[in-house]
C-alpha cells in the first residue's frame, strides 16, 4: 500500500493504493524477450539475460528456498529506494 502520493514511472499514484507486479507480464515482456509467446529453451542460458525478467520460482509448491532470505533483502533495496526518492514505504 502506498503511504504518500507518488510518482512512478510518470503514473500518479494516489495515497492508499496498492501497487503489484504481475510477473506474468514480465516473462512476456517484448523488451526483454524476442517472440516472448514462442517456447524457445535456449534463451535461459543467455548471459546477459536480465535478471529480474524471468521469476519463476517466486511462489507455489517449487518456491525458491531461499525466498525469504532474498525477500527481506528485496524489501530492504526497495525501502531504501523509496526513501531516496523520498516515498514514505
Amino acid at each position: 500500500t502506498v503511504a504518500q502520493d507518488c510518482e512512478l514511472g510518470g503514473y500518479k499514484i494516489p495515497k492508499g493504493y496498492n501497487i503489484f507486479l504481475l510477473t506474468q507480464n514480465l516473462h512476456l515482456h517484448p523488451k526483454y524477450w524476442k517472440k516472448p509467446t514462442e517456447f524457445i529453451p535456449e534463451r535461459f542460458t543467455r548471459e546477459e539475460l536480465h535478471p529480474f525478467a524471468y521469476l519463476p520460482f517466486n511462489a507455489g509448491e517449487r518456491n525458491c528456498k531461499t525466498f525469504r532470505f532474498s525477500f527481506s533483502l528485496f524489501k530492504r533495496y526497495w525501502t531504501k529506494i523509496c526513501h531516496a526518492r523520498g516515498v514514505d514505504c
